[in-house]
């Protein structure tokens, strides 16, 4: 399977789309099953969804190199979204390594760290982690 050295992050109504480097990814999956016991000590379970997080660094310029990456103002704009009835809303398409797409929210803090000691202009890079919560594939299953 091909892969790619990028992953493309994209509002949910297209109007910005931007590659990002990703040079580490975790997918931690958690269970949210509902463990009590009963009176007589047996247990009494209740099964839920099991949640996939998509947890990225990404290496990022602070301002547009003029190829086809995003930069930081990118991806605050991304992160920013926090509206579900807003047009964009805050569903973002992840376009994996792979190519494949899921829709997801983005979660936690975002904390750039400069690369570099330039702060600003075309040589300033920061490493960012991202945290994006799988909601569904993008054929909707």
């Amino acid at each position: 399977m091909a892969t790619n050295k990028y992953i493309v992050l994209e509002n949910s109504n297209s109007s910005l789309s931007a590659r990002f480097k990703a040079i580490d990814l975790k997918v931690p999956e958690q269970r949210t099953d509902n463990l009590r016991y009963a009176l007589d000590g047996t247990p009494d379970k209740a099964s839920g969804p099991i949640l996939r997080q998509f947890i990225y660094v990404l290496r990022v310029p602070e301002d547009d190199q003029g190829n086809e990456y995003g930069d930081m103002a990118d991806l605050r704009t991304l992160w920013r979204l926090t509206n579900p009835s807003a047009v964009p809303s805050d569903v973002i398409t992840l376009t994996d390594h792979y190519g494949e797409k899921y829709d997801c929210f983005f979660t936690g803090s975002m904390e750039p760290t400069p690369l570099t000691t330039m702060l600003e202009g075309s040589n300033a890079w920061h490493i960012v982690q991202i945290s994006l919560q799988y909601i569904r594939d993008n054929e909707g299953s």
